[in-house]
């Protein structure tokens, strides 16, 4: 026996105005012992129960597995009203139905106008030609009598169950139709009305692959709504939890640049789309990477790319289509054009080390600034020998609980040891982990304009992808 449970949900912004539609749910044949368990929600043969909840309601619940999740998102144009989104989304929901031929079919609505109008009202209304005691017309009577045509159709060879629940009540099957229904009407603001439909394989449904390049190791990214700027070139930071002040003197502010050979399409999109919405204003804005890379977030603005954003009230700035931040405005500006200023220096500094190592030369003068560079990859990184073959590692001594490492050099005839400290100076041990490979090279740079005095920071090399890494704030050395 097949079943089928669909979630569906109606959106309107404003209502009545642009709307949409959106369906979630699953395909099932059998029941299983093991229950399978999505962030505390349980797949059953009655929709996704929360787990703390199933014990308490056991006599019909089985747990169950997927053959496949199924998602619809409907973009239904510019002059509709919630009711009516809600109506569709039912409607496409018996169509699935109709099309992958169930023999059963569950709807779970939070719109208490479409379940009862299907349980208790549609069969009044058809008697009586859809007008109600009063003598007045059936609103929507064109998509009720649609509704009405399918699930006669449906009913010939399927049951049906329909089934109110709460709506933005944290249910995970009734979030995911709320989010479809809302980037279908993302998606008919922007005069895109194609409808997608997708049929997705269970391994990965609710644990997708994540492509985060790993030299986006740390938890924001900066830039400027200015088109005039390097796609390619990305700016990051994490500011000792003051997000907003970056530009702040503070002692563990760790700053990066990195050079990629091309543009990170999916960090490139949000910046694009940014810049659009600011319609030439000149900002500085944060992007809340570890937003970006949620594992509900990722999918969709991966998939629905500026559909899938919308922006927050009265400002320019950035939300996923859940309202979650993904961009923010920086304020104080002086503070952030500091930032920028200290961004740039790194830059210049990178593009620098890039220029030597390409000339094989470890000292330079720059601008009046004495640059040196040595190679420290062998304090990182160390070789595996097997019978097969040599591979490169991350050193054992390298254990998560090790905080720093200190690098022996000598500056002008005099000995130190710089301290290095994993996310702060140099990347952190994860993303040395992920970084591991015959191809990286890291590279300690120092950096003295005075004879008093020398900064220094990390530069990391692997194939054509360069970042440099400073604790921007807490990196020089006094030599007198």
């Amino acid at each position: 026996m097949r079943e089928l449970i669909l979630y569906t949900d109606g959106s309107a912004d404003p209502n009545p105005g642009y709307y949409g539609s959106g369906v979630h749910g699953y395909v099932f044949e059998e029941e299983v012992d093991k229950p399978i368990v999505i962030d505390g929600w349980v797949v059953t043969n009655l929709g996704y129960y929360n787990k703390r909840e199933i014990k308490l309601d056991t006599t019909n619940i089985a747990t169950v597995k997927p053959i496949s999740y199924i998602d619809l998102c409907v973009p239904l144009g510019n002059d509709g009203t919630n009711n009516q989104a809600e109506i569709v989304g039912v409607i496409e929901a018996i169509l699935i139905a109709i099309n992958l031929k169930v023999d059963k079919l569950t709807i779970y609505t939070d719109s208490s106008y479409v379940c009862k109008g299907m349980t208790e009202w549609l069969p009044k209304w058809k008697r009586s030609n859809y007008t109600k005691s009063d003598g007045g017309k059936v609103s929507n009577k064109e998509l009720w009598v649609k509704l009405d045509t399918v699930l006669t159709d449906l009913k010939k060879n399927t049951d049906i169950d329909v089934l109110w629940i709460k709506a933005h009540d944290g249910h995970i099957g009734n979030d995911k139709a709320d989010l479809l229904a809302a980037i279908g009407t993302s998606s008919s603001k922007l005069n895109k009305l194609d409808r997608t439909y997708t049929v997705s394989d269970v391994a990965k449904y609710w644990k997708p692959d994540i492509c985060r390049d790993p030299f986006f190791f740390h938890k924001r990214l900066y830039f400027n709504s200015s088109t005039e700027r390097l796609d390619n070139v990305y700016y990051l930071a994490d500011n000792d939890n003051e997000d907003i002040l970056i530009g702040k003197r503070k002692p563990e502010s760790s700053y990066s640049v990195v050079i990629f050979k091309d543009k990170d399409e999916l960090i490139g999109n949000i910046i694009d789309y940014q810049t659009k919405v600011c319609m030439g204003m000149n900002s500085i804005f944060m992007i809340k990477l570890d937003t970006v890379y949620n594992k509900l977030v990722y999918p969709h603005l991966l998939k629905f790319k500026e559909l899938s954003l919308s922006i927050f009230k009265h400002t320019f700035n950035l939300t996923f289509i859940n309202r979650s931040a993904l961009t923010v405005e920086l304020n104080p500006t002086f503070l952030s054009l500091r930032a920028i200023d200290n961004f740039n220096l790194l830059e210049e500094l990178l593009y620098d080390v890039i220029g030597m190592n390409e000339l094989d030369i470890v000292e330079k003068l720059c601008g009046g600034t004495t640059v040196s560079t040595i190679d420290i990859t062998s304090y990182i990184y160390e070789p595996i020998t097997t019978k097969k073959s040599v591979t490169i590692r991350i050193k054992t001594l390298i254990s998560n609980i090790v905080k720093y490492i200190k690098i022996p050099i000598v500056h002008k005839g005099k000995k130190y040891k710089i301290p290095l400290t994993f996310g702060l100076d140099i990347p952190n041990r994860n993303t040395l982990k992920k970084l591991e490979g015959d191809d990286t090279k890291v590279q300690l740079v120092i950096t003295a304009n005075t004879d008093s005095s020398f900064t220094y920071s990390t530069v990391i090399t692997k194939g054509s992808t360069k970042a440099i890494c400073s604790n921007y704030f807490s990196n020089k050395i006094y030599t007198k």
